[in-house]
């Protein structure tokens, strides 16, 4: 929680995350107590391909720079994007279907003198509904993979996704605080 010399005497903060049940708990290690909430899903706003293919192919023209020509002064610059679907592939032992998405930056949108592209590569498991592996390339940051390894189909524990049994558990339906300042409750 904290940093510098007393960092070792700092109170711990854990979440567990329990997405079957439907919760949430951040546990006050100092006070054992465990704040529950409900997690809820997000807003899902639809917007008909169309309308996003219609929006994707105007940016350029919007942005002045689709041709790879400058953009104007003050003007909020966006790439060309594509995207394709990448064939199916084998994962670390699960099944998993890719996404390529190109975006082509013109000149002067990121102070460039030359037109770029970035690379991004998503793979997802149908099966696990989860990533399981992304592939970004960047010139201006370089490549970056993140891969999910020694995947486990088995069920887990269900204790991993339950506060410990000497703990209060406290259900919070908004907002909530934790009070470390005056040391534990009595």
């Amino acid at each position: 929680m904290m940093m510098g010399p007393a960092a070792s005497d700092s109170p711990v903060l854990i979440e567990i995350s329990d997405g079957a049940g439907g919760f949430g708990y951040t546990l006050d290690t100092l006070n054992k107590v465990a704040h529950r909430y409900k997690y809820f899903a997000p807003a899902v706003h639809a917007v008909p391909r169309q309308m996003t293919v219609a929006t994707l192919q105007m940016a350029p023209a919007i942005v002045g720079g689709g041709n790879g020509g400058p953009v104007a002064p003050g003007v909020r610059a966006r790439p060309e994007v594509s995207t394709e679907e990448i064939g199916p592939q084998m994962i670390e032992g699960v099944m998993a279907k890719g996404r390529r998405t190109i975006s082509t930056w013109a000149i002067g949108t990121q102070g460039n003198d030359r037109p770029f592209q970035t690379v991004s590569e998503i793979w997802t498991s149908p099966d696990l509904n989860i990533m399981v592996l992304s592939k970004n390339s960047d010139p201006r940051s370089g490549d970056n993979i993140t891969k999910l390894i020694n995947i486990n189909r088995a069920e887990p524990d269900p204790s991993l996704f339950a506060p410990p049994p000497d703990y209060t558990i406290v259900d919070e339906t908004g907002p909530f605080q934790i009070d470390w300042i005056n040391g534990p409750r009595q």
